[in-house]
């Protein structure tokens, strides 16, 4: 398949050939024209021929970031007059105007006017309007000031230069400032040393981008490997090391070089557009985060199948091919949760645009939607935005007037896979009205969520329009408008359903439209690994929280390589979405076809992504309400310049810290531990932090730590999602001695509404832990509302992994409850606990309402037995009491029996208690009038065994 369209740029490329094109006024025009010819032009050419071309433009088009460095563009502007008014200093200049509006007290808008009006760009991205901002302007002679509450602009006059203050710290300055010429524009500006910046969109090169030159401009590269910096989804968006952020609302192509040569320059030229920045603050990673998605929208929850085991594969070809499948899967006890089709739903590349099924290939298609269904099975299905010369729909569309053009009005007519095809023009409201009808009588037969291809688009001529402009301009944002389609017919005509839109690329605004972008064509390498870390952590940091990788890699080798697929899996489960697919036949995509030696670790790490659904789950919540991403960068908790380069490994939300393998045959590899405890996940043994280790490994496990004190809650072993419901759920406490108190607060919903937040119809759960010695408490608190479908009564499982101490008395709402000796008995009844290895293991029954849980250990473990009240015959009332109570024992067991009252630090406070007979029973009785409320112990020792048991003084 002739996927590669196209071809990376090289930004090391010397001056020398600079030099002779950085004069001349025809270079746009010279590079745009030959990319044409090479690309386009497929009536003309041979394939040889249009290689060569090809590569005399990529030589043209690698000089442009050098041209725009060295241009007399750079010449600074200088100061004529300015108009404050209405919150907006406008300032005229000899070579350009520019404007600067306080959007917030912490984010700040700059636009350059280069037409010498103050007209305000149109911005496809930024959604939040100016809020109303307690803002000072002063004129100082030699320099303007514009404050806010947070941040202080100086505008020196002559020349005109841009310096940003919070409070008192110069966070950056210009360089140059604005500059506009010759078709291109932008900003240079002055770093400070040492100074990291982050984002830029998905790339497989390290986070901090400090000494790189960016490319925005969306393409496909097939079978990349690590090291490509110039992907599917560009987000000129840059996080600073020094707490603050820039995006750039221009989406035409544009070079970022950053820091490149260790110049301490960061500049943007942008090819046209409109041009303008918003700069922001703010003291964390996430409250810079934050700035960005209030400007540009915050992703909507997503369904919570999608957090699930998603098989894909290019292609299942049949309904016999795809049944055997799903026969496979579920004997080999694997779980899936959606299906998602390549082209062959639709036949061929042929079909491109007919958007139905293909009868020969899958008959009755309602059956198999259907059939999947009835297994809790989704169904997704891959789109393309050409449509296909042959397809019954492409003379509709010359007619309707749907495609892009070309500069003479004309339909292009390109090579896609194959076939002859024409691009639809997203940016016209008729072609999105004519499409989405398509996509309508599809959902209405079952479909769950949609696959958009080659949104760069992958295939794109340079002499290409859209309705609104020149395609140069317009084509970053192509996929923005194929998403914002679909999004806005869900609104429309299924405001009940949450929508699920994989897509192959993006630009900046694209996660409020619901996208869960691929990481592109990877290729099969243990490097890539490697590289998918880098994309999906760069992507979150550029406000897209699902980037994800094809599980296995998409091309390469056709060899199977059976730990490759299980290194990229154990990777997979703690990744935004866990997807496998392949292209071609073989390797296989699917677990159970794997060597059966790695089965085993394959399911126990499928099955542990669905343990992990409710915590999953709280993560889509964070990055829903407060930005969060999913796989968060280990400078994200510790802001310190060691951990600017620690990129092999990440936290999975705020609790685990994971460290994939990405070489073949590992013996184990290093991992960096933060200040304060860990836990390993897979043994609980606790490691100290604040240094690098050395983790051994076999194919059966990668590294994977737990930040101690933390709550994790886990869900039971499933086959897919469709039936979870929270009525049952596992908490694990990792206490440990150094976090005496620590929290968690679980968010719920019904998993399928689109208005769970707005409509406050979710619940949350809060928990909460104290850990002192030899004492632990825990509080469940409620938060939010009933939610459809709800769970009133649960189930509950509180681990406490490894205690400091061996408990011997648990109490739920100051109720004792029994001690059972294995999982086996507790399992037989709805409250209990044991402790087995380490562990202790509580289970009692919830009815959403608060709750106290407490542990005590309370001394003389050596000969202490744990066994069931009713067992002994010892009965303990009234508990809790408010001053006197009764002891009563079996009088054959405990006729000689001690009873001591002990406080909680296990202290005797009394033991001459006053006794009768009352048949076969003896009857103990404490007065406790002269002592505190509280908790207290009674300590029975019947000359063979001691048995302590819990009381509440009221």
């Amino acid at each position: 398949m002739d996927f590669e369209k196209r071809a990376v740029i090289d930004s090391e490329v010397g001056k020398d050939g600079n030099s002779i094109l950085k004069n001349s006024k025809l270079f746009l025009h010279n590079v745009l024209l030959i990319y044409y010819i090479a690309f386009c032009s497929n009536k003309l050419f041979k394939f040889y021929m249009k290689i060569i071309i090809l590569a005399i433009g990529i030589l043209i088009l690698t000089q442009f970031h050098l041209l725009c460095e060295e241009d007399p563009a750079f010449e600074n502007l200088n100061f004529i007059s300015y108009v404050y008014e209405n919150d907006t200093l406008k300032i005229h200049c000899d070579n350009s105007n520019f404007s600067i509006i306080p959007f917030t007290p912490e984010i700040i808008k700059v636009n350059l006017h280069t037409d010498f009006t103050y007209n305000s760009d149109t911005s496809y991205v930024v959604i939040l309007k100016p809020q109303k901002v307690k803002a000072v302007f002063k004129d100082n002679g030699d320099y303007l000031t514009l404050s806010t509450d947070s941040l202080e602009i100086r505008i020196q006059k002559t020349p005109i230069k841009m310096q940003y203050y919070k409070k008192s710290d110069l966070l950056i300055e210009d360089q140059s400032g604005f500059f506009a010429k010759q078709g291109y524009r932008g900003i240079r500006m002055q770093l400070a040393d040492d100074e990291a910046m982050f984002g830029g969109g998905s790339r497989a090169i390290p986070l901090n981008r400090s000494g790189k030159m960016l490319m925005y401009f969306n393409q496909n590269k097939f079978g990349y490997e690590l090291g490509e910096d110039w992907l599917n989804t560009c987000i000129p968006l840059l996080i600073s090391s020094k707490h603050y952020g820039i995006y750039i609302d221009n989406s035409s192509l544009a070079f970022n070089p950053i820091n490149e040569n260790n110049s301490k320059i960061l500049q943007y030229n942008s090819l046209t557009g409109t041009f303008s920045y918003f700069l922001f603050i703010g003291n964390s990673y996430s409250a810079i985060l934050q700035k960005y998605l209030n400007l540009t929208g915050y992703q909507p929850l997503p369904p919570r199948w999608a957090l699930g085991y998603l098989q894909s594969k290019a292609y299942y070809n049949n309904t016999e091919e795809l049944y055997k499948v799903l026969d496979d899967m579920q004997s080999g006890e694997f779980p899936l949760d959606a299906i998602i089709f390549d082209l062959s739903w639709l036949g061929s590349p042929a079909d491109f645009g007919n958007y139905q099924w293909n009868y020969e290939k899958w008959g009755d298609h309602k059956a198999v939607i259907n059939k999947l269904q009835n297994l809790g099975i989704k169904t997704v299905l891959i789109t393309e935005p050409y449509i296909a010369k042959k397809s019954f729909n492409y003379k509709e569309v010359i007619e309707k007037n749907l495609f892009a053009k070309d500069t003479n009005n004309n339909v292009p007519i390109m090579n896609i896979i194959y076939e002859d095809q024409s691009l639809l023009d997203f940016f016209r409201k008729d072609t999105k009205e004519w499409v989405w009808n398509k996509y309508k009588n599809l959902m209405n037969d079952g479909i769950s969520g949609w696959w958009c291809d080659m949104g760069e688009p992958d295939v794109h001529p340079w002499d290409l329009t859209f309705q609104p402009g020149f395609y140069l301009q317009f084509h970053n944002l192509f996929a923005n408008e194929w998403l914002s389609m679909l999004s806005n017919g869900y609104d429309k005509d299924f405001p009940d359903i949450r929508k699920f839109f994989m897509t192959r690329a993006g630009w900046a605004g694209i996660q409020r439209y619901s996208p869960f972008p691929l990481c592109g064509d990877a290729s099969r390498s243990y490097s890539q690994i490697l590289a998918q870390i880098y994309i999906m952590l760069g992507g979150g940091l550029s406000g897209i929280g699902y980037l994800h990788s094809d599980i296995g890699g998409f091309t390469g080798p056709f060899e199977v390589d059976s730990e490759l697929y299980t290194r990229w899996m154990q990777f997979g489960t703690f990744s935004p979405i866990m997807r496998a697919h392949v292209c071609g036949p073989s390797p296989q995509a699917e677990p159970v076809y794997y060597d059966e030696s790695v089965q085993p670790i394959l399911r126990k790490y499928m099955n542990l992504r669905y343990q992990l659904l409710p915590y999953n789950y709280n993560l889509s919540y964070q990055n829903t309400v407060f930005g969060y991403p999913l796989a968060r960068p280990m400078f994200w908790y510790y802001d310190k310049p060691e951990f600017y380069s620690s990129d092999d490994q990440y936290y999975w939300g705020e609790s685990f810290l994971v460290a994939p393998i990405y070489d073949s045959a590992s013996v184990g590899r290093n991992v960096i531990l933060p200040d304060g405890n860990w836990i390993d996940f897979w043994s609980n043994e606790t490691i100290s932090g604040n240094k690098t280790i050395f983790y051994p490994v076999d194919i059966s496990k990668i590294p994977v730590f737990v930040k101690a004190g933390s709550i994790i809650p886990f869900a039971p072993i499933m086959m897919n999602t469709s039936k979870f419901n929270y009525d049952t759920l596992i908490f694990n406490y990792y206490p440990d001695k150094s976090v005496s108190k620590s929290s968690y607060d679980l968010y719920e919903d019904d998993g399928i509404s689109p208005t769970s937040i707005s409509n406050n119809k979710y619940f949350i759960t809060k928990i909460s832990a104290e850990n002192k010695t030899n004492y632990i408490n825990l509080n469940f608190e409620i938060d939010g509302n009933e939610y459809a479908g709800m769970s009133k009564s649960r189930t509950i499982f509180v681990k406490v992994i490894k205690p400091d101490f061996i408990p011997d008395s648990i109490s739920i709402d100051n109720h004792l409850i029994n001690y059972y000796k294995d999982s086996n008995e507790i399992d037989k009844v709805t409250e209990g606990y044991f402790y087995k290895d380490s562990i202790l293991t509580c289970k009692f029954n919830w009815t959403i309402k608060p709750l106290n849980l407490q542990i005590f250990q309370t001394g003389n473990l050596a000969d202490m037995v744990l066994q069931s009240e009713n067992d002994l015959l010892i009965n303990i009332f009234p508990n809790p009491f408010s001053e006197k109570i009764q002891i009563e024992l079996n009088l054959d067991k405990f006729s000689k029996a001690k009873i001591e009252i002990l406080d909680l630090s296990g202290s005797v406070v009394s033991s001459n208690l006053k006794s009768e007979i009352n048949e076969n029973k003896i009857i103990y009785e404490w007065n406790s009038k002269a002592f505190s409320k509280g908790v207290y112990f009674v300590k029975i020792n019947n000359g063979i065994n001691v048995f302590v048991r819990k009381i509440l003084k009221l």
